[in-house]
This record gives structure tokens, sequence and C-alpha cells, in this order.
């Protein structure tokens, strides 16, 4: 029994042998099991939450509003149920690094109402202004990408998908005016014009009245200009060609997944990969897939460490779930049976 309303505290990363990081009563809290104490990441009285951490670095968020609730308020307009209000963050993302004299710095000006993703080099985020913009931080603070962000897409809705050479954004987005429970747009951009390519305007998501959760649209990259798009629970849409901007439905023209050349491969640290397959480096063997025999993608189970020198799957029978050593170029059989979900815990460099 609690005897009182504050959360317990969640565990989040160990910075050492012993020294976790906690969230508690809204605040990163480094915790000394060695000395017994408890000092906030932030001395400030702000709230403040986990993005990410690299191994002594912690990257999180100073709350400059406090939250009250997380929830939404809807209104109804021309005979829909559309959104009316909900919690816009105004944070600082800052970067912790602990060591013999430990520091805490604000990475970037802009102030951020999300961060949508997170990746090898940095943040993608969405500005807390009056016109907001899609950015790309770096772990340094410098953006790298800037991106158009319309004034009337809910960012607290929004879905974030990078194509798998990263020249391509995929977002599931709501507008203001949008039929909260049943519709979204599917909205594609190009990194490298810094520009929306093709905007699908109220995609179909009215799912099951049993269903409780937001919808939103489901999407997969296919390769590199070939993102698959639909309901939450199936791929029954569409398949969009970003190269053409051309939609077909998805029973006619899903490609085979199998089908990968040798140029068509990503680098991703020890590996290379394309969507649902692995390869140790210039292997030309397999080293991991979740596509079943008919080159269909029934997992989405496949994770890279943050360096990615590991990865961990679900095999495509579901029979097991593997982990990948990049260096040692081996695989190892972590447990019987299929999974949902990985993720990878701790920072960069962090062995399994």
């Amino acid at each position: 029994m609690m005897r009182c309303d504050a959360p317990p505290p969640r565990f989040l990363h160990r910075i050492k042998q012993h020294v976790v990081l906690i969230r508690y009563d809204d605040r990163l809290q480094l915790l000394d099991l060695k000395a017994g104490k408890m000092e906030r990441l932030l001395k400030a009285e702000e709230p403040s939450d986990l993005v990410r951490t690299d191994g002594d670095t912690i990257y999180f968020l100073r709350q400059t509003v406090r939250c009250e609730s997380y929830g939404y308020r809807l209104k109804t307009l021309d005979g829909k149920t559309v959104l009316d209000e909900w919690y816009r963050p105004r944070d600082r993302l800052c970067a912790y690094t602990a060591g013999d004299a430990p520091k805490t710095a604000e990475l970037a000006e802009p102030f951020i109402e999300a961060v949508l993703q997170h990746d090898e080099e940095g943040f993608w985020v969405v500005t807390a202004e009056t016109q907001p913009r899609l950015l790309h931080l770096t772990t340094h603070g410098r953006i790298t990408d800037m991106l158009p962000w319309q004034a009337d897409w809910a960012v607290c809705e929004a879905k974030f998908l990078l194509s798998p050479d990263a020249r391509h954004i995929a977002l599931s987005i709501l507008r203001m005016d949008q039929d909260f429970h049943g519709c979204r747009d599917l909205v594609v951009m190009s990194r490298e014009k810094k520009a929306i390519l093709k905007t699908v305007r109220d995609v179909d998501l009215r799912n099951s009245i049993l269903d409780s959760s937001t919808p939103s649209i489901r999407m997969e990259w296919l390769g590199r200009n070939t993102l698959q798009f639909g309901t939450n629970f199936s791929f029954n849409g569409q398949v969009l060609n970003v190269d053409t901007s051309a939609i077909s439905e998805s029973s006619a023209s899903k490609p085979d997944l199998r089908q990968v050349t040798a140029d068509q491969r990503v680098v991703a640290g020890k590996f290379e990969t394309t969507f649902g397959q692995v390869w140790f480096g210039h292997d030309k063997e397999l080293a991991g897939s979740v596509l079943n025999a008919k080159g269909d993608w029934v997992s989405a189970c496949l994770e890279f460490s943050p360096d990615a020198q590991w990865a961990a799957l679900t095999s495509s029978d579901l029979d097991c779930v593997v982990v990948l050593d990049g260096e040692k170029r081996s695989r190892r059989r972590l447990i019987d049976g299929w999974c949902s979900d990985l993720e990878w815990l701790g920072g960069w460099g962090v062995k399994p």
C-alpha cells in the first residue's frame, strides 16, 4: 500500500556500477547506491524527462511549462469530433555529462514541443513556435535539417518514420479540422529538397468500435522509395512510390522484399540491412530476417543497438529471438518463441 500520492521511482539507466538514473517526482535524479544519496540532474525546480543515453552522457528535456494533464480536449465541428486543445510543451534539449567534473548544457536554442525520433547523429524535433518547424539536431546542437511543419498539424498525434536510406520521411498527421477518430493525412517529405513530396488526404482509419486506441496510419518502408500504408492492425491499404507519386493497391504492387541487390543495402555499423533483413558486413548470406518464405513481413522485431554493433530480431518462423554480434560476426539464440517488441537499454558500447 502506498503512503502518498507520489508515483514510485522508475529506473532508466545505469551510469556507473553504483550510480543509476531514475525519474522520481517528475524529475530526473541520480541515485548513488553506494553513498545512499540522490541528487537532481537539474538543480532548478523544473521537471525533466529522458530522451536517450549515450554512455555517460544523458540527453533530456528541461520542461519550462509544467504538464497538468496529458489528455486531450475534443469538440464538435461541422458534425465531426475534432481536437481542440492538448498539452503543448516548451522544452529545452539538454545534455548532462557525468565524470569527475559533471556538467549540464543546453544543446539548442529553439524551444521544442516534441522529439519525434532520435538516431545515431541526433534528434528529430518539432519546435514550439507560432510557425513550427521540423528540425534535425545533432548531439552537439547543430541544425542539419530544416523542413516545413504546418501550424494545423497536431504535434501530439504525429508519427514519424525515416526511410532505410534516410532520404525520405513519412508522417502520420492529424489536422485540427480532421475527424479525430477516423482520419489522418499521410505526408512524405524529401530531406534533400527540404519539401513535401506527397500528401494523401483523409486516409480512412475507422476501426472497430471495440478499439480504444487513438488511430494513426501504419507505415512501413518496403524499400528506399516504396512506402506501404494502411490501418492500425493490417496493411489493407495502399503502396506509394515516392519517385512517381503513384499509389496502387498493396495486394497488386507489393514487391518481393527478398529481391535485393548489393547496392540496395544500407550500412548500419557492423551490419548491412534492408527492410526486414540484415547481413554481416559484405556477406552474401543473410545473418537474419523477419520475412517469411513468401517474402512477406511477419515481424517488425529487428532492432540495432545504439552503436549498431549488435542486432536483435525475432526469427522469420517466429521460433526464437536471436542476438547478432557484429564484431565477432556470430549469432546467438537468446530465447525460444517470439516476441512482439524489442528495445535496447543502456548507452553506446554497452554489451548485452
